[in-house]
C-alpha cells in the first residue's frame, strides 16, 4: 500500500560516518520530488530541515527522480 504524498511503498534508511560527519540517508521508491516542490515557498517541512541542519553546521541534500523516488541526505558534524 502506497502512503503519503510520495506514494512510496518502501523506505530505506542508512546512517554512516565519514570525514568528520554523520550522514543520514533516507530513500523512498515513490513518485520522486520535483524541482518545483523543492523550491515551493510553502514547503515548510523542507525549509525546516535545512534550517535545523544549518544551526549545527550541517547540510541537507534532497534529490528526486521521476518515478524512481526521493533521497534526503542530512550531513551533521560528528564532533
Amino acid at each position: 500500500m502506497a502512503t503519503g504524498h510520495a506514494q512510496a511503498t518502501r523506505v530505506d534508511i542508512e546512517l554512516s560516518g565519514r570525514d568528520g560527519y554523520l550522514e543520514l540517508r533516507v530513500k523512498d521508491n515513490g513518485r520522486g520530488i520535483t524541482e518545483g516542490e523543492m523550491q515551493a515557498t510553502g514547503s515548510l517541512g523542507l525549509l525546516g530541515m535545512r534550517e535545523r541542519a544549518l544551526l549545527v553546521r550541517g547540510d541537507v541534500s534532497i534529490t528526486g527522480e521521476r518515478g524512481k523516488g526521493t533521497t534526503v541526505r542530512v550531513f551533521l558534524p560528528s564532533a
